[in-house]
């Protein structure tokens, strides 16, 4: 009896996990500067991909992404003023919500931002 509690629990805890993880479509956050920003993601067990869309229309990919439980990171290249600069997110996902700190590879910049799933 205690085994079939045991693996009860534990299946739904796995089934949890894997809802709670999945961050795949569109998530929308703003800048503490101003100005709206767009992540398009899609999970596929811990690896993470997609686009980010800043305010001048512009679509960059996401690389180096990773979902592990509910910690979220990934890295966009982009440009600023017409320079290219390197994006570090990193973050948490609490079901339709992920809170994020962003900031450039050489730590010159960061924000934190709270994203919000689109339906």
């Amino acid at each position: 009896m205690r085994i079939l509690a045991f693996s009860t629990l534990l299946l739904f805890g796995l089934l949890f996990q894997a809802v709670a993880s999945d961050v795949t479509g569109k998530w929308k956050g703003n800048f503490a500067e101003g100005g709206d920003i767009v992540f398009d993601l899609k999970s596929d067990g811990d690896a993470l991909t997609g686009t980010m869309t800043g305010g001048d229309g512009k679509s960059y990919p996401v690389s180096k992404g990773e979902l592990k439980d509910d910690k979220i990171s990934f890295t966009v290249n982009t440009e600023y003023q017409g320079s290219p600069i390197v994006v570090l997110l990193k973050g948490t996902v609490a079901g339709a919500t992920i809170k994020i700190t962003m900031q450039t590879e050489d730590g010159s910049w960061s924000t934190d931002t709270v994203l919000t799933k689109q339906t």
